[in-house]
């Protein structure tokens, strides 16, 4: 997608809705794909035009910036603490604990890179004006989300999300669907008290 391509993407856009979910890789993948629109969101403040009003880029930065600080971290937690645990203590193939390593490895990558956003993204709220000296920082971290995005959500939907079905039980996928709802229940409510993108110990 060219620049321009980019910048005509809706700047107050909402994400997908999904169908109710009746198995964990059905909420895995709801969730990718609002981190998918998420992002194009992030492309779009990055490559607003000049006459897109800067009303719609802080609404929609706003809005960019609530779901990277608290919807992507329950995902991300789904995912480390609920999927890859049970994954490996049900013997999954090499492949698979591969596909998991690399996984944990580029939260890291896409939570910095995420942070280093939100320090422009903040910028953007607070100035309530176009702020044409941080637009192209902004783009270059726009695109490199986007670039890790692609591959990352790829890798998941390819190698990790199938081995869920194949590798756990019913009852341990109803075991972690369960746990994936109680997580969002109990961190959606403390993700109001908590400061987004706490540094990484």
């Amino acid at each position: 997608m060219s620049p321009h391509e980019k910048a005509m993407v809706s700047l107050v856009k909402k994400p997908l809705h999904s169908e109710e979910a009746r198995e964990p890789t059905d909420l895995l993948l709801s969730c990718h794909g609002r981190i998918r629109e998420f992002t194009q969101m992030a492309l779009a403040i990055a490559y607003a035009p000049s006459d897109a009003g800067v009303g719609r880029i802080v609404e929609t930065t706003s809005r960019v910036r609530t779901y990277f600080s608290v919807g992507l971290p329950l995902h991300e937690h789904d995912e480390e603490l609920s999927v890859a645990p049970r994954l490996l203590d049900s013997a999954a193939c090499a492949e698979v604990e591969d596909a998991l390593d690399q996984m944990a490895r580029e939260h890291r990558v896409i939570d910095r890179t995420l942070r280093d956003l939100d320090e422009l993204w903040k910028v953007i709220v607070s100035a309530q004006e176009d702020m044409p000296h941080v637009r192209d920082e902004t783009r270059a971290l726009a695109n490199a989300l986007s670039a890790v995005f692609e591959a990352h959500l790829a890798i998941e939907e390819r190698s990790i999300f199938p081995a869920i079905g194949r590798a756990l039980s019913v009852a341990s996928r109803s075991a972690l669907m369960q746990e994936m709802k109680s997580r969002r229940a109990l961190e959606t409510q403390a993700a109001a008290h908590r400061r987004p993108f706490p540094s990484i110990s």
